[in-house]
C-alpha cells in the first residue's frame, strides 16, 4: 500500500462471488479438552481420559496468557468504537461492503486502522503482500518466522520485528519459550503478524479505545503500544524470578540431605529460565536504540519524533530488567558453588563420621581377638592348669576373668591416652 490503504485491494480481497477461502489451521476442540485457570489466572489446557493426546503426557502444553485472541483476524479503527473480528478475512466485511471501504472509511475519518492476523498461512500473507505493496523480503520474513528482532524502513512503511514469549508447563516446571510478532506500521494504519495465541493485541486494543479522547492514536502510537506490552510482559515473570532465585540463595545452606536433589532442580531450572529471558531481552535494547535513532531521521515513513521519548522509555526497561537478569544469573552462579561447597563439607563429615567407626570398630577387634585366644586356650580338651584341682575352687574362673577384664581396662586406658577413642 503506497499512497493509500486500499490502492490494490479491491481485485485482490474484495468479496466477490468467488471468495477466496483458505485452509483453517486452527485445533478443533472435541468434548475430551476443557481449559482450566492456574492460581496466576492463566488459561491451562487440559486432556480428559479417552482422548488421543490423552496418552501423549511427554508433550509440553501450551499455557495461552488471560485475553487471548481467539480469532484469526481483527480490524479495528481509531475513528470506531467496535471491533471487528472473524476466522476468515472476509468475515471483517459487512453485508454489501468490500474490504477496501474497512480502511478508506477509517483514512476518511481522520482515523488509523489496525489488522491484527494470527496464524495465517502462506497464502494468506502473500495475499495481503500483494494488497498492500509489501516488499517481498518483508513477506519473506514473515513466512520464515524469522527470529531476529529489528527495524527496518521501506518506501510506504516500516517494519519492525520484536520477540515475545509464552509459557509452556513441562514435567520439571514452566518455561518460556519465545515467538515473534511482526509490525507494519504504515501513515493510516497498522498491520501485524503473529503465529503463537496471545493477549497483546486484546491489550492494545482495550489501551487504544479508552486512551483514544486523550492522546493521539496515530500507527506510531500502536506500533508503541504493542511494543510496550510486549515489553511489560516480562516484568511479572522477572518479579516471580527474583523471589525464587533468593529461596534458592536462602535454601542453600540450610537444606537437608533429602533437599540436595530438589534444590539442585531448582538451580538448574531457574538458570535455563534466565537464559531463556535473556535471550529474548539481549537484542531489544539495541533495536529500541535504532528505532529511536530513526524517529530522528528526515525520511518520509521514518516514525515521528514524539514517539521517541517513550521508545527511550521502553529501552531504559528492557536494560533494568536485562540487568537484573545478569543479577540474578550470578547469584545462582553462586549459590551453585555453594551448594557444590556444602555438598562437599556434607560428604567430608560422612568420612569423617565413617572413620571414627571404623577405629572404634577396629579397637573393639584389637581388644577381643586376644581375649578370644586366652579363653579357647583355657576351654580346650587337653590338660590345662588348674585342671585337677578341686571343682569347689573357683579361684582359676575368677582368675581368668578377671585378667580378661583387666587386659581390656588396660586396652581401653591405652586408646584413650593415645586419643583412638
Amino acid at each position: 500500500m503506497h499512497a493509500e490503504p486500499g490502492a490494490h485491494m479491491n481485485h485482490r480481497l474484495s468479496s466477490d462471488a468467488t471468495p477466496r477461502v483458505f485452509s483453517d489451521l486452527r485445533r478443533s476442540q472435541s468434548g475430551n479438552e476443557k481449559f482450566t485457570t492456574n492460581s496466576e489466572g492463566d488459561l491451562v489446557h487440559t486432556q480428559m481420559p479417552g482422548s488421543p493426546d490423552f496418552e501423549e503426557k511427554k508433550k509440553p502444553s501450551i499455557i495461552p496468557p488471560a485475553q487471548i485472541e481467539r480469532s484469526r483476524f481483527t480490524f479495528c479503527s481509531s475513528s470506531s468504537d467496535s471491533t471487528l473480528s472473524g476466522s476468515e478475512l472476509v468475515d471483517l466485511v459487512p453485508c454489501g461492503e468490500t474490504i477496501r471501504s474497512l480502511f478508506e472509511q477509517s483514512v476518511d475519518d481522520d482515523g488509523s486502522w489496525w489488522l491484527n492476523c494470527t496464524n495465517v498461512t502462506r497464502a494468506e500473507v502473500q495475499g495481503l503482500g500483494k494488497a498492500f505493496g509489501i516488499h517481498p523480503l518483508t513477506v519473506e520474513d514473515i513466512i520464515t518466522n524469522e527470529p531476529h528482532e529489528k527495524v527496518e524502513l521501506f518506501n510506504s512503511y516500516y517494519f519492525a520485528s520484536f520477540q515475545s514469549f509464552h509459557a509452556v508447563e513441562e514435567d520439571d516446571g514452566i518455561e518460556y519459550q519465545g515467538f515473534s510478532i511482526y509490525l507494519l506500521i504504515f501513515r493510516q494504519g497498522v498491520l501485524s503478524f503473529s503465529f503463537v495465541p496471545n493477549a497483546h493485541a486484546s491489550y492494545v486494543r482495550n489501551k487504544m479505545m479508552a486512551l483514544k479522547g486523550s492522546v493521539s492514536v496515530s500507527s506510531d502510537w500502536i506500533c508503541y503500544a504493542i511494543v510496550d506490552h510486549i515489553v511489560d510482559q516480562f516484568g511479572p515473570v522477572i518479579r516471580r524470578m527474583e523471589a525464587e532465585v533468593d529461596s534458592i540463595d536462602d535454601d542453600v545452606f540450610i537444606m537437608r540431605d533429602d533437599d540436595k536433589n530438589t534444590i539442585l532442580k531448582r538451580i538448574g531450572q531457574a538458570r535455563k529460565n534466565c537464559m531463556a529471558l535473556f535471550r529474548l531481552l539481549a537484542g531489544k535494547a539495541d533495536v529500541l536504540g535504532g528505532f529511536t535513532k530513526r524517529c530522528n531521521e528526515n525520511y518520509p515513513m521514518a516514525p515521528r519524533m514524539d514517539i521517541g521519548m517513550y521508545l527511550s522509555d521502553i529501552q531504559d526497561h528492557v536494560v533494568t530488567m536485562t540487568s537484573n537478569i545478569s543479577h540474578f544469573e550470578t547469584i545462582l552462579a553462586r549459590a551453585h558453588s555453594n551448594y557444590l561447597a556444602t555438598l562437599s563439607i556434607s560428604n567430608h563429615s560422612q568420612a569423617h563420621m565413617t572413620n571414627r567407626v571404623l577405629n572404634k570398630v577396629t579397637l573393639l577387634a584389637g581388644v577381643f581377638v586376644p581375649l578370644q585366644l586366652v579363653s579357647s586356650l583355657f576351654g580346650m580338651n587337653v590338660p590345662v592348669p588348674w585342671a585337677g584341682s578341686s571343682s569347689n575352687n573357683l579361684a582359676p574362673f575368677f582368675g581368668i576373668t578377671g585378667f580378661m577384664l583387666g587386659f581390656a581396662l588396660l586396652f581401653v586406658a591405652v586408646a584413650r591416652f593415645l586419643r583412638f577413642l
